[in-house]
């Protein structure tokens, strides 16, 4: 796929790039370094279908096309911002290589407040994406759901759409890939543990991400649930709010 703008190997971060600086400023302002730059190819076509303006909302469309791969664009304080996949549906490999942005104790915060639900209201994940042939130039579409075999007791059904899977694999490694990331996302939806933490002034640096991890040493005899954890156990921030006296 080489002729959409002349873009040899159009994947979806060359994709992102090139919509970014046709159609915003963002890169007169930025200095875009791509980590793993593979050329796991999808076909142009396959692309520029996945990806709107969205009433003219550029952040809206790179987040919609950066959704194929489970990444979105996140923005930090200092003025840097980082195209990052969602954590949870790297490889446990891939998750060890992710940085550990700190392991908090009890001197780290004022108070912690535990949730423990085990509810599950998603009971089913469908899923629908493709992969890329080369010598057919035809993206393949393939189907998934979570769990595999029967609905859980969740009520909710959740989409995962339009996942772009790696090019010129097998249809089973593709729908084993396809599978996975439906798992992912079950077990995300229905992740039954949430850990709020009010930390004392100076910790205005913590930035929320899906790509990072944070640790806290929690004794099993600070919380009701009795339950303790250690720098075995990763978490990541969705929100911060920073309060002023």
């Amino acid at each position: 796929a080489n002729e959409w703008d002349e873009i040899e190997g159009m994947v979806w971060w060359r994709e992102i790039i090139h919509v970014l600086l046709t159609g915003s400023t963002f890169l007169t302002r930025h200095s875009m370094t791509v980590g793993a730059s593979s050329n796991d190819l999808a076909t142009d076509d396959f692309l520029e279908k996945a990806v709107g303006t969205n009433g003219g909302e550029m952040l809206a469309a790179i987040n919609q096309l950066a959704a194929g791969v489970n990444a979105s664009i996140e923005f930090a304080p200092d003025g840097s911002a980082r195209l990052a996949r969602n954590i949870v549906f790297l490889t446990d490999a891939e998750r060890d290589l992710r940085e550990t942005v700190a392991d908090f104790d009890e001197r780290d915060w004022i108070d912690y407040t535990l949730f423990i639900d085990h509810s599950q209201p998603v009971g089913r994940v469908e899923a629908d994406g493709g992969w890329y042939k080369q010598a057919s130039n035809k993206v393949k579409p393939l189907l998934s759901v979570a769990p595999g075999v029967a609905q859980a007791s969740g009520s909710e059904t959740r989409p995962l759409s339009g996942q772009i899977l790696k090019a010129d694999q097998s249809k089973s490694d593709a729908q084993n890939e396809l599978n996975k990331r439906a798992g992912n996302a079950y077990d995300d939806f229905n992740n039954p543990y949430e850990l709020k933490v009010v930390h004392p002034d100076g910790y205005h640096w913590i930035v929320p991400s899906r790509y990072q991890w944070y640790t806290f040493t929690i004794p099993a005899n600070s919380n009701t649930a009795g339950r303790a954890f250690t720098t075995s156990d990763r978490w990541y921030c969705t929100n911060v709010l920073i309060s002023h006296d």
